[in-house]
């Protein structure tokens, strides 16, 4: 308490507070480690004395210092590997979901320490994930966007799987995806349905899809998951049929000139383009976001007949006219980057 509440966070004063070094703020979390470090095994063997350290971690992990949030993070971490417990991790997220209707500038915050702190838990030698990432970080954070779909816990999400991602290398990144490819295919909820699309296609997307590209193996099995998805594509909210279009775009940009690709996932999309167009419709999204990074022969082939056939069965006359616009003023990407 008095290295974290009066050192890092000194009550507030009539005077202005000179900002904290550095160099003390480092000391602090140094301080802190060693005690962890050092003294660890009588928490461990009270559970009951660990779980009172929770009210640190708002004062630390949504600090409104980066550094402070990053430090604590990292000291945190090697204690709650050693806890073992998901339930921890998850009481954390609670918290965190209970407190929305705080300041929005302190939830971002905490938002970010949080996911900083799932990241330290989950981070094992370079290029790995930790012997207990999967179970306690991933696999936790993918289970509670399933059973608590909401906007902040994607966003810790998001925030955990950017950093993690960008300490794997690809070999090391087929767990991950693995894990949230069956947990969406598993997912009955709607909403939570959207957000582990979403973390699929932002996890895919990570460097130009290198991942795809070195493990060509998963494709089949995003792709069997886009199939079940997509199939049923009249079903499913708007968000989902927002997230699948997005998974899909991101695949065929990664193969563009994979003809067995292209015919499938052609054959996914002629028969479920929407009749109405709108900014959220499927067929005015396959040319806003699909055709421009398709080579010109792909996409006349796979896609330009299904989006004219599918204006021509439009009842609203300026609607087709404008899809047929905006098919006909596509500028391929390739030429916009030149």
């Amino acid at each position: 308490p008095r290295i974290i509440c009066d050192l890092l966070n000194p009550p507030p004063s009539a005077k202005q507070q000179v900002p904290l070094d550095v160099s003390y703020i480092e000391a602090a979390f140094r301080t802190l480690s060693f005690i962890f470090r050092y003294d660890a095994q009588v928490l461990l063997d009270q559970e009951a004395c660990l779980e009172p350290m929770r009210r640190y971690y708002s004062v630390t992990l949504a600090h409104r210092r980066d550094i402070v949030r990053r430090l604590a993070a990292e000291s945190f971490a090697p204690l709650v590997r050693k806890l073992g417990k998901k339930r921890h991790l998850k009481r954390i997220l609670r918290a965190l979901v209970a407190s929305q209707n705080t300041d929005e500038r302190l939830r971002q915050d905490a938002v970010d320490g949080i996911a900083q702190l799932f990241f330290e838990v989950a981070r094992g030698a370079a290029g790995k994930v930790h012997s207990k990432g999967n179970t306690l970080a991933i696999h936790c954070i993918a289970d509670f966007v399933i059973d608590h779909p909401n906007e902040v816990v994607f966003n810790v999400a998001s925030a955990f799987f950017e950093r993690l991602c960008g300490h794997l290398n690809t070999s090391s990144m087929a767990p991950v995806v693995m894990k949230l490819v069956r947990s969406a295919e598993d997912c009955s909820n709607s909403t939570a349905l959207s957000y582990l699309l979403r973390l699929v296609t932002q996890v895919l997307g990570r460097k130009n899809s290198i991942f795809l590209k070195q493990q060509q193996h998963m494709v089949n099995v995003v792709t069997s998951l886009l199939k079940g998805k997509v199939e049923r594509f009249g079903s499913l909210t708007m968000d989902s049929r927002e997230s699948s279009a997005d998974l899909l775009f991101s695949l065929w940009r990664a193969f563009p000139d994979d003809v067995d690709l292209a015919s499938l996932l052609t054959s996914l999309l002629r028969d479920k383009m929407s009749a109405k167009v709108a900014d959220t419709t499927l067929a005015y999204r396959v040319v806003k976001d699909l055709v421009p990074y398709l080579p010109v022969e792909t996409a006349t082939v796979h896609i330009g007949s299904a989006v004219l056939s599918n204006a021509t069965m439009m009842n609203d006359p300026s609607a087709a006219v404008t899809l047929m616009h905006a098919l006909a003023s596509v500028q391929q990407a390739s030429d916009v980057d030149t």
